[in-house]
């Protein structure tokens, strides 16, 4: 379970990544984000996509948002433009 969620959160940095979102710099400006940041994680988990989803971020260098089927595209979206 552990090594799922690890290779989960290397998906969502990376999600992130590609999406413009940095949470670092996010949680630094605002602390409440944090909780966003884990309730992401745990969406990510239990996503059904995680192979889909590594194939579309291979494909691309950034994109303006996570695709459809993304648990966090909304999310991204909001911190993105924070």
């Amino acid at each position: 379970m552990l090594k799922d969620i690890e290779r989960r959160q290397t998906t969502m940095n990376a999600m992130s990544q590609k999406t413009g979102v940095n949470w670092s710099k996010a949680v630094e400006a605002d602390p409440s984000l944090a909780k966003h940041y884990r309730g992401a994680l745990i969406r990510c988990t239990q996503c059904a996509h995680a192979s889909s989803c590594r194939t579309w971020m291979d494909g691309l260098e950034t994109a303006n948002e996570a695709p459809g089927y993304c648990k966090n595209k909304d999310l991204l979206l909001r911190v993105k433009t924070a």
